[in-house]
């Protein structure tokens, strides 16, 4: 073994870094409408304003999202500039599958640093925790989200019909998928 390879992390990847969410991370999920915005693309659909303390609550209360197969990690730069969040959902290592979410900050998209993130959990999971298929559920007007799957390599494998009401339509749920094998073979090990 190298010793750049001593110095490798699963958890870096060619942009960003994976690391758990700490306290210090709340103001900038706070900032600029940051965590309104992530609920909207998140949840599907615009909430009441809420004050500053409920924010904060709720923040605080996903700094311990975590258990032995879920996760909930930020997603900074190699410089180590905050530039968004990371999770894993409905983790079911029986039958080898999960899905994820990933949230970038407005002033870092198309940067690149959600395709990086997305390749460090698929690969974490592929690779040391053996599941078999991992997916995604994007709403339709999340554009940007729709490509990246794409990008991925992630197949389309559902529509769910006018399941989002938000700003006055109705919008469906996309359901993307991707096994381990279509990851190795695009992105190699």
């Amino acid at each position: 073994m190298s010793n750049d390879d001593k110095n490798e992390s699963i958890w870096q990847g060619e942009r960003v870094l994976l690391r758990a969410k700490t306290a210090d991370d709340i103001p900038r999920f706070l900032a600029d409408g940051v965590a309104d915005d992530m609920r909207l693309y998140g949840d599907g659909f615009v909430v009441y304003p809420a004050s500053e303390k409920t924010r904060r609550d709720s923040l605080e209360k996903g700094l311990q999202y975590s258990s032995d197969e879920t996760c909930s990690l930020a997603i900074s730069t190699l410089d180590g500039e905050l530039v968004g969040s990371i999770n894993s959902t409905e983790c079911n290592p029986q039958s080898g599958t999960f899905w994820y979410g990933v949230a970038i900050f407005t002033e870092h998209h198309r940067c690149g640093y959600a395709l990086d993130a997305v390749r460090i959990l698929l690969r974490y999971y592929f690779e040391e925790r053996r599941y078999h298929r991992a997916g995604a559920k994007v709403y339709a007007f999340n554009e940007p989200s729709v490509a990246l799957q794409h990008k991925l390599g992630f197949q389309q494998e559902g529509c769910l019909r006018d399941t989002v009401f938000t700003k006055g339509q109705r919008y469906d749920t996309l359901l993307f998928g991707i096994t381990a094998g279509e990851f190795w073979d695009k992105w190699g090990r």
